[in-house]
């Protein structure tokens, strides 16, 4: 895999049982409106040889409230773990917001990495760094499952609240987990062997000024002839502009279709977060074929769409799985919406929604569960 970076910048007894029983009505509850009901063996094959497979999930980045048994994002965690054991990926990405509310900051910088980072990504991170036993102990399990995969990694609009957020998610974080890779400059491509090129996009730079024209040149020099761009808002939201903000979404998504049109490369797929919540949208001529939000990786947002091209829709925890399948002239992106419950030891991972994307950004939808 080769990288390419381009651009610029004490209680008492009593308290105990209350709090306790507090939690104990929390699971009926979740477990009522968060149903599971598929088992892992009950999900479904892919049609064909999987030659390259990538899951994402965004908006990850709250610290558990009620405790680490009830953190949704280790939920989460468990159904990305639950489902790379099924069939194992070749990376994790994370689209942005990875530490609210104020992005990363150095005062709670090893806090921050065992509960953010280890702990909800226990299967997949490295603990190999000169720095990962101060944040071992958050992944008991890390030593009998040596695995761990690139874990490649956008900004959001959250990891800009602390002036050195992005800095410390890109140096200080890897001492403690080496396979963390933020993103470096305004665009950066990683290039993967099976003919993937993943294209990491700054949003939030863009939004604030920086030229696209990098954008332009780095999907030039993008191998492909598969490429996906990874950020972290989309390029259509559930709404045809943001709620309240209708220049940031309209400003940003003319920008970047005008480096796409200018790159004259084929770009199939676009994934993002921002949404806290999982969609499927089909984008217009000069766009990505398929807009994925999968933004519901710690917090979930109702979904109320006015946007006509949206396929599918779930205001529920959970994550996006991205498979290069078939080959020759069968060969396709295969993307899945998986949903997760709201606790740990309830997060066996459902398929919600399936959709294929050709190699000229077509759409290929089997029938939805």
């Amino acid at each position: 895999m080769h990288r390419q970076r381009v651009g610029n910048p004490p209680e008492g007894g009593t308290q105990r049982a209350a709090r306790a029983g507090l939690l104990a009505a929390l699971v009926l509850l979740w477990g009522c409106t968060s149903p599971l009901t598929a088992a892992p063996g009950e999900r479904p094959s892919h049609a064909g040889a999987v030659r390259f497979s990538l899951l994402a999930v965004g908006d990850t980045g709250r610290l558990p409230v009620l405790g680490r048994a009830f953190h949704r994002q280790r939920a989460v965690g468990r159904g990305l773990a639950a489902e790379d054991e099924r069939l194992p990926a070749d990376a994790l990405l994370l689209l942005g917001d990875n530490f609210y509310w104020k992005g990363l900051e150095s005062g709670e910088l090893v806090h921050r990495v065992r509960e953010n980072v280890v702990g909800p990504y226990c299967r997949f991170v490295s603990l190999s760094g000169p720095r990962s036993a101060e944040v071992a102990g958050a992944c008991p399990r890390r030593a009998a499952d040596p695995r761990s995969i690139p874990i490649h990694v956008v900004f959001g609009n959250h990891d800009y609240k602390s002036a050195w957020s992005p800095a410390l998610q890109r140096r200080a974080v890897p001492a403690f987990v080496p396979n963390w890779h933020a993103m470096d400059g305004l665009v950066e491509v990683v290039e993967f062997p099976a003919g993937v090129s993943l294209v990491l996009l700054d949003a939030f730079a863009l939004v604030r000024g920086a030229d696209p024209s990098s954008l332009r040149d780095a999907l030039r020099r993008s191998r492909g002839p598969w490429r996906i761009l990874a950020t972290h808002y989309p390029l259509a939201w559930a709404h045809d502009v943001a709620p309240g903000r209708p220049g940031v979404n309209r400003g940003f998504t003319d920008r970047v279709r005008a480096a796409l049109r200018e790159a004259g490369v084929p770009v199939q797929l676009a994934l993002a977060g921002h949404e806290h919540n999982l969609q499927l949208i089909e984008m217009p001529e000069g766009a990505p074929g398929l807009q994925v939000v999968a933004g519901s990786g710690s917090r979930v947002r109702a979904l109320s769409s006015s946007n006509p091209r949206m396929h599918f829709g779930a205001a529920r925890p959970g994550f996006a799985r991205v498979d290069l399948v078939g080959a020759g002239d069968s060969e396709a992106l295969r993307v899945e919406l998986y949903a997760t419950g709201s606790v740990p030891w309830l997060a066996r991972p459902e398929r919600l929604a399936a959709v294929s994307v050709d190699p000229l950004g077509r759409l290929h939808m089997p029938a939805f569960p």
